[in-house]
Parts: C-alpha cells; structure tokens; sequence
C-alpha cells in the first residue's frame, strides 16, 4: 500500500476566458511538481472545487511499484489542507464570477475594453496557503 501526503501552497488563475467561462489553474504543492489544469467557471463553486480536489487526487498518485500482493494495488493520496481549501475558495469563485458578470453586463465600448483587458490578462491567487506555526 502506497500513502502519498500533498500539501496545496498556492492555487493561482493563470487565464480566464470570460465568454467561455473556462479558466486555467495552477496548483502548487510544497512537496510535489505544480498541476496544470482547465475548468469552466460554474454556478454551483463546490463542483468546481470537488472537480480540483478530484483532479490532484488522480493526477498525484504515484507509481505502483510495491509488491505486495494484496495491497500492492492500494494507493492514497492525502491532501493535509483540503478543508482549508473547501472553505476558502468559494469566497474567491464568487468574486471572480462578479468581475465577469460585471464584464457582460458592461453597455459601453470604452468600458467595456478596460474590464475586458483586466480580466483577460489577469493572474490572480485564489488560495495561499498560510505559514502560521
């Protein structure tokens, strides 16, 4: 059996598409490769954040390389934060979902174009994890 311990440090947007709604994370670990990974931008948050929570579990799990015969196959992967992460990031959804709501309902070009040029080169931390001892 294969136990592997995960620590989110820093969940950043790196690109949002306001008329498609999907958005670009990258999820940092302090022990492990950052995570690449797509999304769309839903009214229900805690799909999207099962859906990361989901996407880390299965893309960390690491090599069978055990022997054993009855619990060689028996991977867990651990996040040491993930209710930390289940009640921060709502809070974050919910402004980014404001800023595009804000963005389409905008009538005027000028406007427009600024929010529209804020928001498509917007790299903005979602979550951080705290260094509190």
């Amino acid at each position: 059996m294969i136990v592997k311990n995960l620590e989110v440090s820093e969940i950043i947007l790196t690109k949002v598409n306001s008329k498609s709604g999907e958005m670009e994370l990258t999820i940092k670990f302090t022990n492990d490769s950052p995570l690449i990974m797509n999304a769309k931008i839903d009214e229900e948050f805690e799909s999207i954040i099962n859906k990361i929570i989901k996407t880390v579990k299965t893309s960390k799990v690491p090599k069978d390389d055990d022997q054993d015969g009855i619990l060689g196959g028996i991977t867990i992967v651990n996040l040491k934060n993930e209710e930390e992460l289940k009640e921060k990031l709502p809070k974050r959804f919910i402004m980014l979902d404001n800023r595009l709501n804000i963005l389409n309902k905008t009538k005027t070009a000028n406007e427009y174009m600024k929010l529209f040029s804020q928001v498509s080169t917007m790299q903005e931390i979602l979550y951080q994890k705290n260094n509190t001892l």
